[in-house]
């Protein structure tokens, strides 16, 4: 596999990171290369805690729902954004 991305997913949507550099994690046990990815900065990094931190306070927002309704919601929007990307 060799696959690039461009973009981070961050509170559900994928969005552009703060820089181009990428970095390219490998599987240990075959040394095969899994991807290319953006590294993630600090700003990255303070936009996911955002994003994590309004899912937690909202009161609709992720950490209310039932792990029922979290699962397939999750695979669901990871399904697509994947298909939409291919």
């Amino acid at each position: 596999m060799n696959r690039c991305l461009e973009h981070l997913h961050i509170g559900g949507t994928w969005v552009r990171p703060d820089t181009k550099r990428r970095i390219t994690p490998v599987n240990p046990s075959t040394d095969e290369c899994l991807a290319h990815v953006p590294e993630g900065t600090a700003v990255d990094i303070d936009v996911a805690i955002d994003a994590a931190r309004t899912a937690f306070e909202t009161p609709d927002g992720w950490a209310s729902w039932t792990p029922s309704r979290r699962v397939p919601s999750t695979i669901d929007q990871k399904l697509m954004g994947f298909s939409s990307r291919t």
